[in-house]
């Protein structure tokens, strides 16, 4: 499953609108130094004054900050930027230079669009998972669905011998409201006092970190992101007509590969609040 930093880093290059650098040698705080990707720009390069630079591997104190390069040397490939850093750039510290330009704001605003693509189907997207499985009381007939869970599949109860069978949907009744799943009849007889456990699909959750990771098809989120990236500021682009082409491909991209989001699913189907 793709992490945050590998979604924003397919976004960026996808639009390309970001470069992941690798400090090749220890800088300062207001300095990063990197002699293999930079090698081809002169002092103060266009392509490289102005633009975001974003920590993300590497110095701890670091990670997260922001800053806009004011300038570059090209004789020591080295970029000077502000606000200066928490600590000093170490050696194999790794960040991103992104556009700012009409084109992204803030890494922020990546990572939103990022769980906003996410919000539109995290109802669908989420893999089959079991919940703990419980012993069966057949007089009470109630097993709580976990609260994290936006589809209910059905039950499995554990025979003698260790053989699990599936409870048949004609004895399961979801009480949607209450988050509870009730067995009756032939069924309940059959699982009482065994091992019962639920089988559903999870609710996608937002992601907070650069470490978290998404079932989310990532063609599906990188598109998407890709096409609000450049839909939003076609209005002030020097070729509004152009970067709405642009965005209207990505849109297309993205409705094409959102079919193939929702994951393979059996069971009772039963959607929970």
């Amino acid at each position: 499953m793709p992490t945050r930093r590998e979604l924003r880093r397919l976004i960026g290059d996808v639009t390309g609108d970001a470069m992941v650098l690798t400090a090749t040698a220890a800088g300062t705080i207001s300095t990063f130094a990197d002699t293999a990707r930079l090698a081809d720009r002169g002092d103060r390069a266009a392509s490289l004054v102005g633009k975001l630079l974003y920590f993300c591997e590497g110095t701890a104190a670091n990670l997260g900050h922001e800053a806009a390069v004011t300038d570059f040397a090209s004789s020591s490939r080295t970029l000077t930027f502000q606000p200066n850093a928490p600590a000093a750039v170490a050696q194999n510290d790794v960040a991103e230079l992104w556009s700012t330009t009409e084109r992204v704001g803030s890494v922020g605003a990546i990572h939103r669009l990022i769980n906003y693509a996410i919000k539109q189907v995290e109802d669908v997207a989420g893999l089959e998972e079991y919940n703990t499985a419980a012993t069966f009381n057949a007089r009470t007939g109630l097993l709580a669905i976990p609260a994290t869970w936006a589809e209910i599949g059905g039950a499995e109860w554990t025979a003698s011998g260790g053989y699990v069978r599936e409870v048949r949907d004609r004895w399961l009744r979801v009480r949607p409201a209450g988050r509870t799943l009730e067995i009756i009849g032939r069924g309940a007889a059959l699982a009482n006092r065994r091992s019962v456990r639920l089988y559903g699909y999870p609710r996608c959750l937002p992601l907070s970190a650069d470490t978290d990771n998404t079932p989310v098809d990532a063609a599906w989120i990188v598109n998407s992101v890709a096409q609000a990236l450049t839909l939003a500021p076609s209005w002030r682009a020097s070729d509004p007509a152009a970067a709405e082409r642009r965005a209207n491909f990505w849109s297309t991209q993205a409705a094409l590969f959102r079919r193939e989001v929702r994951s393979a699913r059996r069971g009772l189907g039963v959607s929970l609040p």
